[in-house]
């Protein structure tokens, strides 16, 4: 049985063979390629790498995994900070979105087979929602933004509700906000680290 590196006692259940999962994490400054793995009965059964440093506007900028998640059909959409993308299993990239310049991208989640919902960092913060068949942005919905000059620690993690609400994890904020269709709160929580952001339910 594998051992807890944290408690140096056993793993329950089954340990990393238990559930398969999708493993994206930040940037590692030491590393020329940032990984994404894909595990299944313990062992790493596929990886897709991004270079650390990216052209960006014609500066090379330092890149960095944010969010990651399967599509059933096996392909997989990710943020990058300065974009997000979606892999296929044959590691060919089929859509790709670069976020607007001084804008940062570092959440992305699916909103059905052919719709993204990203949310994009800048002056102002801007949710948007877009079917990546046609290329077209169906929704974009500012956010109020008090730090405009913070990019980088503005949003990590927007979910699109059942409810057709958004739940934002506003970082720089220390808070879990709920946005309705029309860009309105209704509904926030303090917390001191909304890094990983609020989970749907």
């Amino acid at each position: 049985m594998a051992a807890n590196p944290v408690t140096t006692g056993p793993l329950p259940g089954h340990g990393l063979a238990q559930h398969p999962f999708l493993y994206c994490g930040e940037y590692d400054y030491v590393k020329p390629y940032q990984t994404m793995y894909l595990v299944r009965h313990g062992k790493v059964e596929w990886t897709y790498s991004i270079p650390t440093n990216m052209m960006v506007y014609g500066k090379s900028q330092m890149g960095e995994l944010g969010d990651c998640t399967r599509f059933s059909n096996g392909n997989i959409l990710f943020s990058y900070r300065w974009g997000a993308s979606i892999v296929t299993p044959q590691k060919k990239i089929i859509w790709d979105y670069r976020a607007a310049p001084n804008t940062e991208i570092h959440s992305a989640e699916p909103a059905g087979k052919n719709r993204v919902l990203l949310a994009q960092n800048g002056a102002p913060t801007k949710l948007l929602l877009i079917n990546t068949v046609s290329g077209k942005v169906e929704k974009e919905l500012a956010l109020p933004t008090p730090y405009p000059d913070r990019v980088h620690l503005q949003v990590r993690r927007a979910h699109l509700t059942k409810a057709g609400t958004f739940l934002v994890g506003l970082m720089e904020e220390h808070r879990v906000a709920e946005f309705n269709a029309d860009g309105k709160e209704v509904w926030s929580y303090a917390c001191p680290d909304t890094w990983t952001g609020p989970q749907p339910k």
